[in-house]
């Protein structure tokens, strides 16, 4: 018996602590994926992307950690606006933030039509970054995803409206699965915001902005943030659009 008592408990102190070790680093490998970030070297510029799930922002505070600029939620589809823009942009502007808006793509709603209610949305005569189009989250059961041609034939005549209306080019924000089956090489030609978790972005070579991080943390947000990076080279004023004066 006093055998069999001592191999147990060797055993169970073997699985307790090989429990506490994989425990640890599981952990350690979340702390890690929660706070990498790419190289600030090569990419100095750091921004948001931010919506009404976001909840209250402290601007400010995001104005004094390292932000150099923000994207903000605009606009679904042809009558959903998100309800925290307005107080979000005014916020940001009176923080010194460079913004910028961005429009969800709804593939069940004719591109002008989602074009012109994105720029009823945007604030009149204000100096703002180049808009952008999400080209993922936009399908619903109720709306599902749209044949390729169909969804570029939507695609083109959002991009070409806007750009009317604003004077800029329009970027475009897609993971790698939309700009495989959508996007690569049916000759739209606009700057790209691509996504990719924890690496540099594989599937396109000449990306303007890069979400590296769904789940990142900083000061000003409670929860989640979608952290970026401008590509190296360039800083928030390459993308800001021409002055309405000019």
């Amino acid at each position: 018996m006093g055998l069999f008592r001592t191999f147990f408990q060797k055993l169970f102190k073997a699985l307790f602590y090989g429990i506490v070790a994989l425990t640890l680093v599981f952990c350690g490998a979340v702390v890690f994926f929660m706070t990498w970030e790419p190289d600030r070297g090569t990419y100095p510029h750091r921004g948001l992307h931010l919506s009404e799930a976001n909840g209250a922002i402290d601007f400010s505070m995001l104005a004094r950690d390292d932000v150099s600029f923000v994207y903000l939620r605009v606009s679904q589809g042809d009558d959903r606006a998100d309800p925290a823009f307005a107080a979000n942009w005014e916020a940001a502007s009176h923080a010194g933030l460079p913004v910028g808006g961005a429009h969800v793509l709804s593939p069940c709603v004719p591109g002008a039509d989602q074009a012109g209610f994105f720029l009823s949305r945007l604030p009149a005569g204000q100096d703002m970054l180049a808009p952008v189009l999400e080209l993922d989250g936009g399908a619903t059961p109720d709306c599902p995803a749209q044949d390729p041609a169909d969804f570029r034939r939507t695609i083109t005549a959002f991009v070409q409206t806007v750009e009317q209306g604003t004077g800029g080019q329009v970027i475009l924000r897609a993971s790698e699965e939309v700009y495989r089956s959508v996007l690569r090489g049916a000759g739209l030609n606009r700057p790209l915001w691509a996504r990719s978790l924890w690496r540099s972005p594989s599937y396109v070579r000449d990306w303007r902005i890069w979400s590296y991080q769904s789940r990142g943390a900083v000061r000003g947000i409670l929860g989640d943030a979608d952290l970026n990076v401008l590509a190296a080279g360039l800083t928030p004023e390459d993308l800001r659009l021409p002055t309405p004066s000019n």
